[in-house]
């Protein structure tokens, strides 16, 4: 007996006492604390109340649902959700109407929660539920089909099959939905149809529902249904498609999906098989889409893709002309004769991009063609010719290459510097090399010391003299000493001057034929007065450029006399040199 004692509980009730019936509710005689929580669903607030029927649902005794049923029209939300919830773990049959009639009310929350129970107690709430399909409200007839889809009763196909024709989307994915957990065949052929539903989300849930099914007889009509399908649901069409080829072994109708769901790594792995489909979807719309295709053919290496990649070289898309040199050079031996072939293209950009491929292969027999092609018209494919040859670094192209270092085109004669600096062996080639070197050294110092820290970077004022450095008989001591001389720091500081000056003296003791040569140029650098000399003699009208010039001036007074003089005085003292390019490449 509790605390109260039997009478006491029906006291408090009569006079209404909340607090005394809640000190019940945790009373060891049932019957007490039934009667007591029964009152509080009437009298107390609804945090009581709540409490209350959680207290009926412990008792777990028919005579507790009754009440629970009556909370399901509290004018607490919470009660009435709290209620809906209980009588779903109860399931009780007793409690399929109430609940169903919770599916009409105004809060969702509850709404959900009925229809949760309504799944729970399964299959006597299914006639019920499908009467409700029928309800005016669009909300009510959405929580009807998926309550149905989650107690997955047979008898609930038909109507959901015809709840795919809803005038309410969200009616049609729900019903989609409820289809795909039941797995009912028979149901296809409806789903398929919904597909062609302008709504996005419809056709989303729709193809989930046809991938859940797996009905292989789906594939060809998906497939077909494909393009019609709107651009964001496809790759859910795609991976669709995917799973069900898959179930069949069907390798190729797997690409296309893997295609359209952007698996690259999938495509590769797979191999042969995805070719074709590649292959075809080299003329897809999107050039992210082929970009990357380009790129997995290269990956798969299969040689029936040559054909198409050689194509693609001709794309005005650089990332896909890129990828589709790449790809080719990965195929590798396949790829030699039709890209030989495009060498003799009447489309420049095809012929270098030929050489390029070619280069990336490094196969030995493309060196006669590449070779012929030093001299093609234009100097972007023979320069790609230059750099294929030196990938491929046959001591065969050796001298062809050496010609080229009379080309007309400066960046032509610089890569085939860079070339051969790589190819064969140093000291076989200077003797070869050694008038062209001579030459494109002459220039290069003639032009440091015309430009004297043109750059205020020793680094990038001396480029091309490090470049050409390694085909030099130069000491790099020497070179190093002729750049500092000639080198000034953007603010043109007595302190960095004094550098300069210092490195022109060490320079000065050094002795040689080369040395004077150096000396020489040194000697006649420009400074900012003899340019504009210069720029007068020459008759052109170049009074912008001269502004420009003598602006510098103004801000950054530029004399070189001092060196000058200084190389002056020693050429005297040595004799000056009748000027001769061998000099440079002899000690």
């Amino acid at each position: 007996m509790g605390i109260f004692g039997k009478p006491t509980i029906e006291k408090l009730i009569a006079k209404r006492d909340v607090k005394g019936l809640i000190n019940t509710l945790n009373d060891e005689d049932s019957d007490i604390r039934y009667k007591a929580a029964e009152a509080l669903t009437k009298i107390g607030d609804k945090y009581v109340r709540r409490q209350a029927i959680e207290v009926l649902e412990k008792i777990a005794e028919k005579r507790a649902i009754d009440p629970i049923i009556r909370a399901l029209k509290d004018e607490e939300k919470t009660v009435r959700w709290k209620a809906a919830e209980i009588l779903g773990n109860i399931r009780d049959k007793k409690t399929v109407e109430p609940l169903i009639e919770v599916l009409k009310d105004e809060d969702s929350y509850v709404r959900k929660s009925a229809a949760d129970s309504l799944s729970k107690i399964g299959e006597v709430s299914v006639e019920p539920l499908i009467l409700v399909l029928k309800n005016e409200e669009s909300d009510v007839r959405c929580i009807a089909v998926e309550a149905l889809g989650k107690i997955k009763d047979k008898r609930a196909v038909e109507p959901l099959i015809r709840a795919l024709k809803d005038k309410n989307s969200d009616v049609q994915c729900k019903a989609a939905e409820a289809l795909g957990k039941l797995g009912e065949e028979k149901a296809v052929d409806s789903l398929l149809t919904a597909l062609r539903d302008t709504n996005s989300s419809v056709q989303f849930k729709t193809l989930e529902a046809i991938g859940e099914i797996g009905d292989i007889r789906v594939i060809e009509p998906l497939r077909n249904i494909m393009k019609d399908i709107d651009h964001d649901v496809r790759g859910v069409a795609a991976s669709t498609l995917e799973k069900l080829s898959s179930k069949i072994g069907d390798d190729e109708m797997r690409a296309h999906s893997l295609i359209e769901m952007r698996q690259w790594h999938e495509l590769a792995r797979l191999g042969k098989p995805a070719v074709e489909p590649l292959i075809q979807a080299l003329n897809h719309k999107d050039i992210n889409i082929r970009r990357r295709v380009v790129e997995v053919l290269g990956n798969i290496g299969e040689a029936k893709a040559v054909e198409f990649l050689i194509n693609a070289l001709n794309d005005d898309d650089f990332e896909m002309h890129e990828n589709a040199i790449l790809a080719l050079g990965k195929i590798g031996k396949a790829s030699l004769e039709p890209l030989i072939k495009k060498l003799k293209d009447k489309d420049s950009n095809f012929r270098a991009a030929a050489a390029e491929a070619l280069g990336n292969i490094k196969d030995k027999r493309a060196v006669e063609s590449l070779v012929q092609i030093l001299k093609d018209e234009n100097p972007d494919v023979r320069e790609m010719a230059i750099v294929a040859l030196g990938k491929i670094g046959d001591t065969s192209a050796i001298k062809p290459l050496i010609e080229t270092l009379e080309d007309e085109d400066s960046e032509v004669r610089w890569e085939t510097i860079d070339v051969l600096k790589n190819i064969g062996k140093l000291k076989d080639i200077k003797p070869l090399a050694s008038k062209s070197i001579s030459k494109m050294l002459h220039e290069v110092i003639t032009n440091m010391c015309a430009n004297p820290g043109r750059s205020f970077d020793k680094e990038t004022h001396a480029e091309q003299l490090y470049r050409i450095l390694p085909l030099t008989d130069i000491p790099k001591n020497v070179a190093e000493l002729f750049v500092e001389a000639t080198t000034l720091s953007a603010a043109f500081t007595e302190v960095r001057t004094d550098e300069s000056m210092s490195a022109l003296e060490e320079l000065c003791r050094i002795k040689g034929a080369l040395v004077v040569n150096l000396l020489h140029c040194i000697s006649e650098m420009s400074d900012t007065e003899q340019t504009l000399k210069i720029l007068d003699m020459s008759g052109l009208d170049m009074k912008e450029l001269k502004g420009d010039i003598i602006g510098f001036e103004q801000t950054f007074p530029v004399s070189f006399e001092t060196q000058r003089r200084m190389a002056f005085a020693e050429l005297r003292k040595r004799g000056m040199p009748k000027y001769d390019l061998k000099h440079y490449v002899e000690g």
